[in-house]
């Protein structure tokens, strides 16, 4: 997107942080809420189709369960229950510059901008993580990437539109959060001569283990739920686009050793229920620059879709 459509998004949208909570497989409910909206569907009908995977969740399963006549809808979906969840909050940023094409910004597929979508860790992680380590430490902050300067970012992802347009890219998901925390207790644990405080070395090895651990196993699952929910409800598409990890890597000129996991552009939209698709997001096909339009009329990007 230019700068004159980020500018339009944000003033369209709410930009202070907003609570946001969620529970393990939340996702699959929520995209049966999604594709249950146009008309009830059977639950014989949804184990024939490519959801089906949804249903063997804990969750849903549950949830069925309280369904007599097998007609699932949206209100019938509703959760006042479950476990308990966890709390984060919403922000929102930007990345890019417009002279990308003179190699002065990678990590785009396009020249432009990026609406970035930020899921931040509350207060109380960071009182968790100051009560074992001493009330002056901070969570590693990624300095340099798209994160807020107020939460501790757990993730973000950077999204690619235009208002007129009728789909959504994902761009990226990343978390330097996750990678960050882990390091830095690994190296604690293993550097012998680095002269570091006791109580340091305790204190992230046991903030690891009891009160980060749930979001180190969860943040790929929440940061897609998370970025999906704002798309449906804040954007309103219902069209969304996420690079394989092969297509990414090319379209966004990452080198070899700068490439993203393979499970968050594999494994994880799979679970989702993305498909694989040969189709391209509809503003690509509105570029000028013949570079790209060279790549996207080869098949040179691959995609994983999913719509609802």
């Amino acid at each position: 997107m230019d700068i004159s459509t980020y500018s339009e998004v944000k003033n369209l949208l709410d930009i202070s942080p907003q609570p946001f909570t969620y529970y393990k497989d939340q996702y699959a409910v929520d995209q049966l809420m999604r594709i249950t909206r146009k008309g009830p569907k059977t639950v014989a009908e949804l184990k024939k189709g490519r959801h089906r995977n949804l249903l063997t969740k804990p969750v849903v399963r549950q949830l069925l369960a309280t369904i007599p006549d097998g007609k699932v809808t949206p209100e019938r979906l509703q959760l006042n229950w479950w476990e308990k969840p966890f709390s984060f909050n919403r922000s929102l940023g930007r990345w890019g510059n417009p002279s990308y094409l003179r190699g002065n910004w990678p990590q785009l597929s396009r020249p432009g901008f990026n609406l970035v979508v930020q899921l931040n860790l509350t207060n109380k992680v960071v009182q968790m993580y100051q009560s074992r380590l001493g009330q002056g430490a901070s969570l590693p902050c990624g300095f340099g990437h798209p994160v807020n300067s107020d939460f501790p970012t757990l993730g973000w992802a950077r999204l690619d539109f235009e208002l007129d347009g009728d789909s959504v890219l994902i761009e990226e998901l990343q978390s330097d959060l996750v990678r960050d925390v882990l390091f830095n207790a690994d190296y604690a644990r293993t550097a012998k001569e680095a002269n570091l405080h006791p109580r340091y070395v305790k204190g992230i090895a046991n903030f690891v283990k009891f009160e980060f651990a749930p979001y180190i196993r969860l943040w790929q699952e929440v940061l897609l739920a998370h970025t999906l929910d704002f798309i449906d409800r804040e954007l309103g598409f219902r069209q969304v686009f996420l690079h394989t990890w092969e297509g990414g890597n090319h379209m966004k000129n990452l080198p070899a050793n700068g490439a993203p996991p393979r499970s968050l552009y594999q494994q994880l939209p799979k679970r989702f229920g993305f498909q694989l698709t040969d189709e391209t997001p509809d503003f690509f096909l509105r570029e000028q620059d013949r570079r790209l339009i060279f790549k996207y009329r080869n098949n040179l990007a691959g995609y994983w879709k999913l719509a609802w």
